[in-house]
């Protein structure tokens, strides 16, 4: 539950709070960006490794 002023906010006021929501929110969305790129990166370089892996393996297969 929030705090209730003991005079109604200004608009002024008001507007401040709603301009600090709105910073929080994005610092949150472009915190949450970064980790999902971040993530889509590992996932891609795993991708990679595992594809190296099987084409050792195919060739090894191959030569025997």
């Amino acid at each position: 539950m929030t705090n209730t002023p003991e005079r109604p906010l200004t608009i002024e006021e008001r507007m401040t709070r709603l301009e600090n929501i709105f910073s929080n929110m994005a610092e949150t969305i472009f915190a949450q960006n970064e980790a999902i790129v971040t993530t889509y990166r590992i996932a891609q370089e795993n991708t990679r490794h595992i594809n190296e892996v099987q084409t050792i393996g195919v060739i090894r297969n191959a030569n025997n």
